[in-house]
């Protein structure tokens, strides 16, 4: 129990450049955990977590769902639930249908039944030629036993261009109205406001390498380091690094036809390791 207690403390007292909590917008899903943290710059159906200006290049219907524990305790694990639609237009070519961008929906769940904070968004993204812009509307609400709840409305924003076969670069906005969880009991929260840029370069067909620095406005920026590889046909591996702090993580994934399983894990020193499993189901 004082093990409990003591990394809670590290976990909500510390800097959000040493330790973040579910508001400050980690990243969802064992592909990016298992590549550093990544978040801006994967075109795949978890960017309606991690950066919604991606929504508009996914080509499919699909449904997500993603757990992570964290220090071997179920006061950090993170529980998400998502599904990606891509829309279009068929009344007049049904051979070539227009694209019309992609709408999406998820639910993360931070915490326990002591403490847990809760976010349902929803989202949309187009795609234009070799750029794409996204929004995505959240309800934030913060539980506490025995205080009750408080919630707030948020705004994401995200972006992305493909500069050329090889290279793409993205962006991304969390809480862009700079929103705040009003308080009954003493000073209100404000949400933190956290700006993303990242870089994708893809040298060759199965290795991708990308980079991203992160702002949030209290603190220094973050920096990421990361890598996948495709070693065999539908297998990856990956591994991530940041400096500062430093954290370390390595991952794999196999992606069949229909559906993707990723796994991550990243070893911090004293609390322990982290476990991050995500699964991905195409809907036809």
């Amino acid at each position: 129990m004082k093990l409990y207690y003591f990394i809670f403390f590290l976990f909500f007292s510390l800097p959000s450049s040493q330790l973040l909590a579910q508001f400050e917008s980690l990243s969802i899903g064992a592909r990016t955990q298992g590549i550093g943290q990544i978040q801006t710059i994967f075109s795949d159906s978890w960017c309606i977590f991690n950066n919604v200006g991606q929504l508009g290049k996914i080509k499919q219907n699909e449904a997500v769902l993603s757990y992570s524990s964290r220090f071997q305790t179920t006061a950090f694990q993170t529980i998400a639930l998502g599904y990606v639609h891509q829309l279009e237009n068929k009344k007049k070519d049904k051979l070539n249908p227009k694209k019309l961008g992609a709408l999406g929906m998820g639910i993360e769940k931070f915490g326990d039944n002591l403490y847990h904070e809760l976010k349902i968004g929803i989202g949309y993204g187009i795609n234009i030629e070799n750029a794409g812009i996204g929004i995505k509307i959240n309800y934030i609400q913060q539980y506490f036993q025995n205080l009750g709840t408080r919630g707030t409305i948020s705004i994401d924003a995200g972006s992305q261009v493909k500069l050329h076969k090889n290279w793409q670069v993205a962006a991304s906005i969390f809480n862009l109205n700079n929103a705040q969880l009003q308080s009954d009991y003493g000073v209100n929260m404000r949400v933190p406001t956290i700006m993303r840029a990242g870089v994708l370069y893809e040298p060759l067909q199965n290795i991708k390498l990308a980079t991203e620095i992160e702002k949030d406005l209290r603190f220094a920026p973050v920096y990421r380091i990361g890598l996948e590889y495709e070693w065999r046909k539908n297998w990856h591996i990956r591994t991530g690094f940041s400096p500062n702090p430093s954290i370390w993580s390595a991952g794999v994934g196999f992606k069949s036809k229909q559906w993707t399983f990723d796994y991550a894990l990243q070893p911090r020193h004293l609390l322990g390791f982290s476990h991050h499993f995500s699964f991905n189901l195409k809907i036809f």
